[in-house]
């Protein structure tokens, strides 16, 4: 065995090294009828497996079920012994990396040095780790976006400069939707198709947004005569914004779009079970030219950076998504 690649087994646990003997096309097409409905998301990545006694590997693509290459027989044969095939097919283990916060447009680890591991839901194996932030890890966020606000590196942009980011961001989360996807799809345990999909409503938030920055208009309130009246917007300043596992691209579009397009400076904390394509989000704004401070990632378990986030003196105003239980709590600390 190489590269800790488990060997084939079956149901019965003896080896059944070299009796799938498939091609990059079955594969695809057993996650798609079902057959290995635990790793449907497997398509998303490289697959290895074993073929007498030789570790080969390949990578899947969304044409791989366009092409013939697999018979019937095979697919019904593996459709009959089910719990062999959801046995038998695995991801290959990654080495592990390790995510760090962002902040400030820099990758930084958490105060304590703890960290979490980042979980494939196909298998129950870490592929990953983040950072165990906290209170420390959140007040050096909101401080970072403070002092972003104070310098007016941001507060102070034309809302035409700001649309020119937002719109130079859209363009990169699309020139890189399928790596995004790819992530979220392993991360969240969602198909695919899905995250595809997730991938391309976060382009267009940011694309609605970004045409938005210069349209925030006050109004003029008729009066008595010899008076004006008048009204502007203004951002509320440093925003937090927790954001749930199930939809991270989607909710991190409509929440932080919009917070970002009237100028305010963002502290997220993502949900622990799926942070990993918000944090590339963030990379790809650093690079773009967002200053220091605009947009700040804390990873962390909600009971710990989540609380710290939602009671943070520093928090302006909370974006939160998730259950009505938590959503009562943050309303009575915040």
């Amino acid at each position: 065995m190489r590269d800790g690649v488990k060997p084939l087994s079956g149901a019965d646990g003896r080896n059944r090294t070299g009796d799938l003997r498939v091609t990059s096309a079955l594969l695809y097409q057993l996650s798609y009828v079902g057959v290995a409905s635990e790793n449907a998301r497997s398509a998303t990545t490289h697959w290895r497996w074993t073929a007498d006694g030789a570790q080969r590997s390949f990578e899947t693509t969304e044409d791989s079920i366009k092409r013939p290459g697999a018979s019937v027989h095979w697919v019904l044969a593996l459709k009959r012994e089910l719990a062999t095939v959801r046995t038998s097919v695995s991801f290959a283990p990654k080495s592990l990396s390790m995510q760090l916060n962002f902040i400030g447009n820099i990758p930084v680890p958490c105060a304590s040095g703890e960290t979490l591991p980042v979980v494939d839901p196909a298998d129950g194996e870490p592929f990953d780790a983040l950072q165990r932030g906290n209170a420390p890890d959140i007040e050096a966020a909101v401080q970072q976006a403070r002092r972003c606000l104070d310098d007016g590196s941001w507060s102070r942009l034309a809302p035409i400069q700001r649309s020119r980011l937002l719109h130079a961001l859209s363009e990169q989360v699309e020139a890189h939707a399928e790596e995004l996807a790819k992530i979220e799809s392993r991360d969240c345990g969602k198909p695919l198709r899905q995250a595809r999909a997730d991938a391309q409503a976060l382009v267009r938030y940011f694309e609605f947004y970004a045409g938005a920055c210069d349209k925030l208009h006050g109004e003029t309130i008729p009066s008595a005569a010899g008076m004006s009246v008048l009204t502007w917007r203004e951002p509320h300043g440093v925003t937090g914004h927790i954001v749930p596992w199930n939809y991270p691209m989607q909710i991190f579009g409509r929440s932080v779009g919009g917070a970002l397009a009237a100028g305010n400076a963002c502290v997220v904390k993502p949900s622990e079970d799926a942070c990993l394509s918000i944090l590339r989000v963030a990379q790809l704004a650093a690079d773009v030219g967002f200053p220091p401070g605009a947009l700040n990632i804390v990873t962390g378990l909600g009971t710990e950076a989540g609380d710290a986030l939602a009671r943070s003196p520093g928090i302006d105003h909370i974006s939160f998504t998730g259950s009505p239980v938590v959503g009562t709590k943050i309303t009575q600390v915040a």
